[in-house]
């Protein structure tokens, strides 16, 4: 299954992982034309041990308002509000924040612990190009920006991709946005693609001590 996740680098001047402890926060926002109260819920729970780094695993439940046409009761409406539930993952040490979310619902979650908290974060953005020396396949790239005859963008997949001439040509015409790899992690490989805006998705599977070994990678990448 894929999972996509986004890091967030701390100043360390600002983190105190003493204060990471159950909170709440709610917010009104109008859905429908009525006032709805958004609750955002953090639970933190286990900790665990990473090339000693240890990192703390949070739940979050948020209320998010998800735009739909539909109807109940004989009345239209076209936004409904659902609670969902991410993991989050702290580093106790440097207070980096990985959460297991789509971009949106990251920088949402991201938000709660800078206001709650008082952390100070920005995205974590890679080098692609590294990320590419240092992987056993670049199975695809992706470029925008390009200025090859009608093209604005485009992507190439296959083996091995950053080796071809087309690779070298959209290189020299246009800008490199993403990348999928597979990449040596615990003694074996796994796949996962990084966007130059610092979005990742996950495709292997890898249980939880695994997971947060890769999000220690991530963060010393």
């Amino acid at each position: 299954m894929m999972q996509s996740i986004s890091i967030y680098k701390c100043d360390v001047e600002t983190f105190d992982k003493t204060k990471i402890k159950n909170k709440k926060s709610i917010k009104t926002k109008s859905v429908n034309g009525q006032n709805e109260n958004l609750v955002t819920e953090l639970f933190p729970s286990l900790s665990i041990t990473s090339n000693d780094n240890i990192y703390q695993k949070c739940n979050v439940a948020m209320d998010e308002i998800v735009k739909l046409n539909g109807r109940v009761f004989n009345k239209s409406f076209s936004e409904f509000v659902i609670t969902n539930s991410y993991d989050a993952y702290i580093n106790t040490k440097t207070g980096l924040l990985a959460c297991l979310a789509n971009k949106n619902s990251s920088d949402r979650i991201q938000e709660f612990f800078s206001n709650i908290f008082k952390f100070e974060y920005e995205k974590k953005i890679f080098d692609l190009q590294n990320i590419m020396n240092a992987s056993n396949d670049v199975k695809r790239a992706q470029f925008k920006k390009l200025k090859i005859q009608t093209l604005h963008a485009s992507s190439i997949s296959g083996n091995q991709v950053n080796t071809t001439d087309i690779y070298d040509l959209m290189e020299q015409d246009g800008d490199l946005s993403a990348v999928a790899v597979s990449y040596p992690f615990n003694n074996k490989d796994i796949s996962f693609s990084v966007s130059s805006a610092g979005s990742i998705v996950l495709f292997s599977s890898l249980d939880t001590n695994e997971l947060v070994d890769f999000l220690n990678m991530l963060e010393f990448l």
